[in-house]
């Protein structure tokens, strides 16, 4: 499937679980469409989406998490891309150009007070990004991280970032 326009305007998802529910307000939509059939599935090839041209205007996405004490607001104002190739399965993309202005994202990761332990092996569960871009231009973005648990609190602002030929990876070491 090749989505060569995509355009986006005017959009707030506003997701949330209050502290004594372990559902989030979306979970009945899953449970609308599960299925009961427990029929194994044959293994097919399956589909690639091949995106192209991508404009996202006036976007908003608030996330309160009184359960697990996240809390997350990301607006978007404008944001526009024309990837040249996109492999969602490798997380592999290139773009001729990205342009973000008035991005506005902040994460509060709140003590909750459950004390859950998870093990998480942060190795075999990422997958390798890469991102290449002949020019980026960032500007009027603000980035705040809170973590309460340990005391850290990084915000950053930039005015205008501009950059040329990047090529970025996450591979893992």
């Amino acid at each position: 499937v090749i989505l060569s326009d995509i355009q986006v305007k005017g959009v707030s998802i506003n997701l949330g679980r209050d502290s004594a529910s372990e559902k989030f307000n979306y979970d009945f939509i899953i449970d609308a469409f599960a299925s009961g059939d427990t029929t194994k599935m044959e293994e097919t090839s399956g589909f690639s989406i091949h995106l192209r041209k991508i404009s996202l205007d006036s976007i908003r996405f608030s996330m309160n998490d009184r359960f697990g004490g996240q809390q997350y607001e990301i607006s978007l104002p404008r944001f526009q891309t024309d990837l040249t190739s996109s492999d969602l399965d490798k997380l592999h993309f290139k773009a001729n150009y990205v342009l973000s202005d008035g991005l506005n994202c902040s994460i509060l990761l709140k003590e909750t007070g459950k004390t859950e332990e998870r093990v998480i092996d942060t190795l075999a569960a990422t997958t390798p990004f890469r991102f290449l871009a002949d020019t980026v231009h960032i500007s009027n973005t603000v980035f705040r991280f809170e973590n309460r648990s340990d005391q850290t609190d990084i915000k950053t602002k930039a005015g205008s970032l501009f950059a040329t030929m990047v090529d970025y990876r996450s591979d893992n070491l």
